[in-house]
């Protein structure tokens, strides 16, 4: 069943997801921009440090003043370092959740497509091999048929053998016979060759098709969800009232979730919608 219910335009909720993705992007740009300039300080400081140690001699076990007064600006260097590379790295993990709902609509067309490639070739294989069936019923009653006559045709030209003189010339109707018996054998060792590949063929997109299919239940969820979200979209601040009143009357309960109750007409429904088994 193909679904796209975000082919026709970007709803609100979507094109803010799409406004926080790109502002986490300009975000670990800059923030890609500083570490490395941080890391440059941290160097540079680093080398500094290092070189005042060294102006007391290698022998020397005390650290020289200007050494320690210069170890805080390291300290300070590396810790931006570190705030930096965590920041960055927070940042960056809130970039697939993100990428994987703006993405959605295009891979479930992509998942879609890439099943219903591999279904037509499953029918396709199906019925080559079912033609091939024919073909090669119909070579194997020639192929019988073809050794009975050159058997009765090598018995009449033995026979004339025998009784020949001279050179014998091999009967034009045993030549054409043995020849047409070696093309119906070519042409069966074909088919059976291509049999033999169409069924591995067959054999190896059943596992291709289950990843298609599990690639398609996922993407399939995920723009169902993001329609749901559209539409839900411009009251959530009514769900955000209800989900904190909720949470001030249920210690626990979460204010950044609020449960609604499905009848369960609308959900066998949908699972028909969705060509899912039901149990009715």
């Amino acid at each position: 069943m193909k679904l796209n219910p975000l082919a026709k335009k970007t709803g609100a909720y979507l094109a803010s997801i799409k406004s926080e993705h790109d502002d986490l992007q300009r975000r670990i740009e800059d923030i890609e921009d500083e570490l490395v300039d941080a890391r440059a300080d941290y160097e540079a400081a680093s080398d500094k440090n290092t070189r005042l140690r060294e102006s007391a001699g290698r022998l020397s076990m005390n650290t020289p003043p200007a050494a320690s007064a210069h170890w805080p600006v390291v300290t300070a260097a590396s810790q931006k370092v570190q705030r930096l590379e965590s920041e960055l790295s927070d940042l960056k993990s809130r970039i697939p959740p993100l990428r994987r709902l703006l993405d959605a609509p295009e891979d479930h067309e992509k998942a879609q497509a890439q099943l219903d490639q591999l279904n037509s070739r499953q029918v396709t294989l199906t019925s080559e091999m079912a033609k091939a069936d024919t073909v090669m019923v119909k070579l194997e009653k020639r192929i019988t048929d073809v050794q009975s006559r050159i058997a009765a045709e090598n018995q009449l030209a033995a026979e004339a053998l025998i009784g020949a003189e001279g050179e014998f010339t091999v009967p034009e109707v045993l030549a054409k016979l043995e020849a047409e018996l070696r093309l119906a054998q070519t042409a069966m060792n074909d088919l059976t060759t291509k049999k033999a590949a169409w069924r591995q063929e067959q054999d190896d997109n059943r596992t291709a098709l289950r990843d298609a299919e599990h690639a398609l239940v996922h993407t399939r969820a995920t723009v169902i969800e993001i329609e749901l979200l559209e539409k839900v979209f411009p009251m959530m601040d009514l769900f955000a009232r209800a989900a904190v009143s909720r949470s001030a009357r249920h210690w626990g309960d979460s204010e950044h979730e609020y449960l609604i109750k499905i009848p369960s007409e609308q959900v066998l429904a949908a699972r028909r919608t969705l060509g899912m088994p039901t149990d009715d």
